[in-house]
């Protein structure tokens, strides 16, 4: 766990590993993909991929505490993540491997719903790409997942959502969106437990509750 790979040494890595199943038959989440996006996106604007991010999402929405969680940045107000062993709560280990594109990131409720707001008009996104992305890829079968392009998509008491949840050492975030409703749900806590997706969903039914 304390390897940090570099791009080369990571697809040699996982090339050595045998494929669970054929392309288009199944389907499974896998934090390897959002790698391999990760330095794609390197490869293809010649820009490392912090540096990309800056200047395609977090500067333009000016979310100026969204950044790379590198335990050596200096970030004002940074939370404490923490780990359950037997029970009792200790401090992260720091010395993780970095999981990169797949979720290396730190930020706030108030950037969140900077990015959330930007997802509801095409200042980063045109309507094309989002439908695209909030459209669930189908097998070779033609039997459709619950998955677009890094987003789940499936209903919580019969209203639509569109979202996303996950978690690593020491924390867990969730951003919940029922686009019919005008609603988002934004968790960031700092426990591995993967809570977040479920507090998001229950407070969602209690808006959901209410408006009824």
């Amino acid at each position: 766990m304390t390897k940090h790979l570099t791009q080369k040494q990571f697809i040699e890595a996982i090339g050595k590993q045998p494929l669970e199943f054929q392309p288009g038959e199944a389907w499974k989440y896998c934090n390897t993909g959002f790698n391999l996006l990760g330095f794609i996106i390197e490869n293809t604007s010649g820009k490392k991929y912090w540096n990309f991010m800056s200047d395609r999402i977090f500067r333009p929405l000016a979310m100026p505490a969204t950044t790379d969680r590198r335990p050596g940045n200096i970030i004002t107000n940074r939370a404490d993540g923490y780990e359950q062993t037997n029970h009792l709560l200790i401090n992260r280990d720091y010395d993780l491997t970095d999981v990169f594109s797949a979720g290396a990131i730190v930020s706030t409720v108030g950037d969140l719903a900077k990015w959330n707001a930007a997802l509801d008009c095409e200042s980063i996104l045109t309507a094309a790409s989002k439908e695209q992305m909030w459209t669930p890829a189908k097998l070779n079968n033609g039997k459709p997942t619950k998955y677009g392009f890094g987003w789940f998509i499936d209903s919580v008491e019969g209203h639509k959502n569109i979202g996303h949840g996950g978690s690593t050492s020491g924390f867990s975030a969730s951003i919940q969106r029922f686009p019919d409703d005008k609603l988002a749900v934004i968790i960031l806590t700092n426990t591995d437990e993967q809570i977040a997706t479920t507090l998001a969903k229950k407070i969602a039914s209690f808006y959901f509750k209410k408006a009824d």
